[in-house]
């Protein structure tokens, strides 16, 4: 792979981050909002209020502060594990 690829492909993983940011903190307002609205609804928001707490902590870290690769690896793994169990 060439220099100006891996740059490329590193400008639009960056792109990615960002956008993703701004979806997980729509997802967490919007969850917010509804628990405030409707409180009963709140034990059901639990777990997408969790995920976009866990989701903006890592995008913010990733995005502000430069990790080692394997450190972004394994948070973003624990994220996806997340998710997962979220699901089931």
């Amino acid at each position: 792979m060439t220099p100006e690829t891996a740059d490329t492909i590193r400008h639009a993983a960056d792109v990615v981050q960002w956008i993703n940011l701004a979806v997980v903190q729509l997802l967490l307002g919007v969850s917010l909002e509804f628990g405030r609205r409707w409180p009963k609804a709140r034990p059901y928001l639990a777990a997408p209020v969790s995920v976009g707490v866990h989701s903006v902590a890592f995008y913010i870290v990733v995005l502000f502060w430069r990790l080692p690769g394997p450190a972004v690896s394994l948070w973003s793994a624990l994220l996806r594990l997340h998710v997962y169990l979220v699901i089931l």
